[in-house]
């Protein structure tokens, strides 16, 4: 429950969240000399000992009462082989220097918590951060997701009654300090902005989130092109693929290039998230804006030079401008993820669509084929049909030409002529079995195929 803490100074068990390391730094002094002209000095400092004397000087020199000014401190980004998402906790100087720092710098205590949330953008700024220590001192918090490399994160604050703002930017990479160099030291203004640093974080923030986009879009355009036009892949792999080996690593491509998509999928849905999240935080800005410009510096410090009050009037305008050009920017690219994302869902379905179809043919072949099948085992059973009616037409007949010719018959002829008398015999016995055949075969059979027909649709 932190948040309950009414002390702004850093404690021990805050620094816990950090770590320290041997590493280099930059100091940037900006102030205000007596002719009213801009003085800047920066320096390098690498080791404890150059943090000390740096400390020595500024205390010794008075800075912590010049007007209208910037004592900024860049704290350069460790190297890493692997991904850490806690780089921006890595300090590269000692505890007892940090806690020297937190004390002339005035780093208020809320940053250990934002620096230890890292997946988590966040903006904030607190009125009155010091207490009676520091009447009026606001108080600024920024950071950004460490989801991906690069990120940053800022404490700062600032005095009204003098203008002057004390800052420190951790895990910052070199092009960064270089940026943040140039732009405050080519100034030309009668005094700086309380939200001069969180916007100068917030133009590199979006130069680093718009690079990660227009990558990963580039990545998954191509790939819902290759999911759209599966033939001319299938045709570039099926002409290498000669052997079963060959075959094998083809498939085990394919599976490689499916968990790519999906990944690549999960990413910028992600990215998209984030995007939404820090424009979120942006607001926070603009809104902190408008509630700077209800700010009545009179009260706190009392008249104050015209001058400087409209530089300070235009630059919260332009500021504000700037932060919603941004946050409009980050409108457009969260609207593009969202449509690769929707191309890629509608590029699957077209794929799963062309499955199924596919399945349908096929089933219709086979459906088509048992057809046929069927009707040439219907024209087998006619087939076969005649010839058991042709078998019991000469059966009874055959029968009883047989039966008559045994010798358990005597025929004797009579008046010397050829053909019995009793021929008869053969023939009505032969007719009478012939219609018993048919007609038993037809009651067996007959009432049987014609409930067979009822259940049986045509072919």
């Amino acid at each position: 429950m932190d948040w309950l803490r009414e002390e702004p100074f850093i404690t021990a068990e805050d620094t816990n969240i950090f770590k320290f390391r041997c590493g280099s730094g930059v100091a940037l002094e900006i102030s205000r000399g007596e002719n009213t002209s801009w003085c800047s000095r920066d320096q390098k400092l690498v080791s404890d000992s150059d943090w000390d004397s740096w400390l020595d000087t500024v205390e010794a020199s008075g800075f912590h009462t010049r007007t209208d000014g910037i004592c900024l401190i860049l704290l350069e980004r460790a190297e890493s082989k692997w991904f850490d998402s806690m780089l921006a906790s890595q300090l590269p100087f000692s505890r007892e220097i940090f806690d020297k720092i937190t004390k002339k710098l005035f780093v208020h205590s809320s940053i250990a918590r934002v620096i230890n949330r890292n997946t988590v953008p966040h903006c904030s700024c607190q009125f009155n951060a010091w207490g009676p220590d520091a009447p009026g001192a606001i108080a600024y918090n920024c950071r950004s997701s460490a989801a991906w490399p690069d990120d940053m994160a800022l404490s700062a604050t600032y005095f009204p009654d003098r203008r002057f703002t004390y800052a420190v930017v951790y895990g910052c990479p070199s092009h960064a300090v270089a940026t943040i160099k140039s732009r405050l030291l080519d100034c030309r203004l009668n005094t700086f902005h309380p939200l001069t640093l969180p916007t100068i974080l917030s133009d590199i923030e979006r130069y680093r989130h718009v690079d990660m986009v227009n990558t990963y879009v580039s990545k998954l355009v191509q790939r819902v092109l290759d999911m759209g036009n599966p033939t001319q892949v299938s045709k570039s792999t099926s002409q290498s693929s000669n052997s079963e080996l060959e075959k094998q690593l083809t498939e085990d491509s394919k599976r490689a290039a499916d968990d790519g998509s999906v990944m690549e999928w999960l990413e910028m849905s992600h990215i998209r998230n984030e995007l939404i999240d820090w424009q979120a935080q942006l607001r926070n800005l603009v809104q902190h804006v408008n509630d700077l410009e209800r700010f009545r510096y009179e009260e706190t410090i009392g008249p104050i030079a015209e001058g400087v009050f409209i530089s300070m009037r235009d630059q919260g305008v332009r500021i504000k401008e700037r932060l919603i050009q941004i946050i409009n920017e980050y409108d457009a690219k969260a609207r593009e993820c969202s449509t690769i994302i929707d191309g890629m869902s509608f590029a699957t379905q077209t794929e799963w669509n062309k499955i199924a179809r596919a399945d349908t043919k096929t089933n219709l072949k086979i459906s088509k084929s048992t057809m046929d099948i069927s009707r040439a085992t219907q024209r087998d059973g006619n087939h076969m049909r005649s010839i058991a009616l042709l078998t019991m037409t000469f059966l009874p007949g055959t029968f009883v030409a047989t039966l008559f010719s045994m010798s358990f018959f005597d025929w004797k002829q009579q008046n010397n002529s050829m053909m019995s008398p009793y021929i008869w015999i053969y023939a009505a016995v032969t007719v009478i079995l012939t219609v018993v055949t048919f007609a038993v075969w037809y009651y067996c059979t007959g009432n049987k195929s014609l409930i067979k027909k009822k259940n049986i649709l045509p072919l």
